[in-house]
């Protein structure tokens, strides 16, 4: 398994169609791991034996896993149901320092001005277009003029997904039709927003993979 260690009650992210779903490990065995039922806002992932899913593991000290297991069979303890699962494989490892970037084009909602995170919730925002999205950053393009420095919250939205993220503007780009695309570098945000982030990455690389 390389450097991934699984631990029991480690949790987990099973990437499904378009949703994430979040379960637990229950017990480890030489040839499998165990799990409970993977949910996603009360509901539960029911899929049949053989299946492969697909796992995000984020790891305290800022590593982040990906890999792959197929479903062995169901099982249940304590009345808790579980799917026993094979050992992972086709495992990536992702340091924080190395965040993987997607291209997207989205609308999204911000404001500028150095406001608590929190507050923009009672504000009036304005819509740009996402450009490119990271666990450290993103690309924007704006109407409005802004300079480097200058501080922007972004409502970031994806499938079930939504962060709210305060930023700093590094870069500044001219386009053709007057517009600006700025690129913005994530402000002390905590890891376990940046977390979010990084599982709305992913999200978007699985979805747009299924595309091609």
């Amino acid at each position: 398994m390389g450097n991934l260690t699984l631990l029991v009650n480690n949790r987990l992210d099973v990437l499904f169609e378009e949703r994430i779903y979040r379960c637990q490990i229950q017990d480890i065995g030489e040839n499998f791991f165990n799990i409970n039922l993977p949910a996603s806002e009360g509901q539960y992932l029911t899929v049949p034996r053989g299946l492969d899913l697909e796992f995000m593991s984020f790891c305290d000290d800022g590593d982040v896993f990906k890999f792959k297991s197929t479903i062995i069979s169901r099982s249940q303890e304590n009345n808790i149901p579980m799917y026993v699962m094979t050992n992972p494989y086709d495992i990536v490892k992702i340091q924080r320092r190395d965040y993987v970037r997607v291209k997207v084009a989205q609308i999204i909602s911000y404001i500028t001005g150095d406001y608590a995170v929190e507050a923009i919730e009672k504000l009036k925002l304005n819509t740009a277009i996402l450009l490119d999205l990271s666990g450290g950053g993103m690309r924007v393009k704006l109407k409005e003029k802004l300079s480097k420095g200058d501080s922007i919250i972004s409502e970031l939205k994806y499938s079930n997904q939504q962060v709210l993220v305060k930023g700093i503007i590094v870069r500044v780009e001219t386009t053709e039709d007057k517009q600006w695309v700025y690129g913005v570098n994530f402000d002390n945000i905590d890891e376990r927003t940046r977390d979010k982030i990084i599982r709305m990455v992913f999200d978007i690389m699985r979805k747009q993979r299924e595309l091609l």
